[in-house]
């Protein structure tokens, strides 16, 4: 899936929140929410 087609299935899906799971310089794993309707301004490069 591209980004396009995530955000097409985030607004069908009615998804209210979206979850960023990454792993940090010290190999932790760290998360964090978004309002699905900011999700187009985080840069996603896996999605891109």
């Amino acid at each position: 899936m591209n980004r396009d087609e995530v955000l097409a299935r985030v607004r069908a899906e009615g998804v209210r929140l979206v979850r960023f799971l990454y792993c940090d310089n010290a190999n932790i794993v760290r998360g964090k929410a978004a309002h699905a309707g900011g999700f187009r301004i985080f840069s996603i490069p896996a999605l891109a």
